[in-house]
């Protein structure tokens, strides 16, 4: 599950093994249907529009494939490039990210998207 302090809308997420973007978040209410009661409910988009309580959202391990649809450039055998000034090493479970000076390890694609943003002002998005 991931914390809802770290979900944001654009997020990259996964539900039952499918990758979603995050559309929208809403605030925890009582409803008859005791799996949304009192959590949570987070909205994806894919194909459609589905609603789904917190605890049924899991991170997506970041990987290679994601840096390049990304648009990272490899460097070497573990590093990355996306723009001067931006390097990824992997460390085979987890990246260590240094960004304008700033350094940081990063494990899921919702923490590397959320660290860019906060960094550069730019929504991190796959290139089609």
């Amino acid at each position: 599950m991931i914390p809802i302090h770290e979900l944001f809308i654009g997020a990259y997420v996964s539900h039952n093994n499918c990758n979603w973007i995050v559309s929208a978040i809403h605030s925890p209410y009582p409803n008859k249907d005791k799996r949304f009661s009192d959590k949570y409910v987070i909205e994806l988009l894919s194909d459609g529009l589905i609603n789904v309580p917190i605890d049924e959202i899991e991170p997506i391990t970041l990987s290679n494939w994601w840096l390049i649809r990304f648009g990272f450039e490899p460097m070497r055998d573990i590093e990355w490039c996306l723009e001067k000034g931006s390097i990824m090493v992997n460390t085979g479970n987890h990246f260590i990210v240094h960004v304008h000076g700033r350094v940081t390890s990063v494990k899921y694609v919702h923490q590397l998207q959320s660290l860019y943003q906060s960094i550069t002002g730019k929504e991190l998005t796959l290139n089609k």
